[in-house]
């Protein structure tokens, strides 16, 4: 199966394109070490497409730490893969290192808003191309369109929602200060 795949990985010196797409992978622990380990051992392989398994975040997890240390994969392709937070914290996390990686597509994936933002503003200075894919599910029709309008968007958004915050506080204090005249001229 896939374990025996990512094993081999790590001695096929001529392979340079892979495609496991939609064959329900799923991350258990050995399938997971196996990816961590192929990935990172493998020195041809320079495009991985995976989209449409059942990675999950440990299999991301196990992606992006062997991705820390490889310097030949350029295309990695994990579109609909149920990654989810803990795998966009590790793609996050683990990227600092990695400078070769030119496109990483994550979209479907089930991420919320903060994975978005924190991939965003991890990936938005690269030259390289980062479809993170944000779409959001659910219906938010507020975070169509590309990532940078998105993240503008929640930016805005926010921004909007500390504005709100700051008018009640001083409603709030205006009341008061109101109450406390009418207290003391009575």
């Amino acid at each position: 199966g896939a374990r025996e795949i990512f094993e081999a990985i790590t001695q096929a010196h001529n392979l340079t394109d892979l495609d496991l797409s939609g064959n329900g992978i799923e991350a258990t622990k050995r399938v997971t070490r196996a990816i961590e380990l192929g990935v990172k051992a493998n020195t041809s392989l320079t495009r991985l497409q995976l989209h449409g398994n059942a990675l999950g975040s440990k299999g991301a997890e196990a992606l992006s730490e062997g991705l820390r240390m490889n310097l030949f994969l350029r295309q990695l392709t994990l579109q609909d893969n149920q990654i989810g937070q803990e795998g966009a914290d590790a793609f996050v996390q683990n990227f600092e290192d990695n400078f070769t990686l030119q496109e990483l597509s994550l979209s479907s994936n089930r991420f919320g808003k903060k994975a978005k933002v924190s991939l965003y503003e991890r990936f938005q200075g690269d030259k390289a191309q980062f479809d993170v894919g944000l779409a959001f599910r659910g219906g938010d029709e507020a975070f169509g369109g590309t990532i940078s309008d998105q993240y503008r968007k929640l930016r805005v958004r926010a921004k909007l929602e500390r504005e709100q915050k700051e008018k009640a506080i001083a409603y709030g204090a205006n009341v008061k200060n109101k109450m406390l005249k009418a207290q003391s001229a009575g």
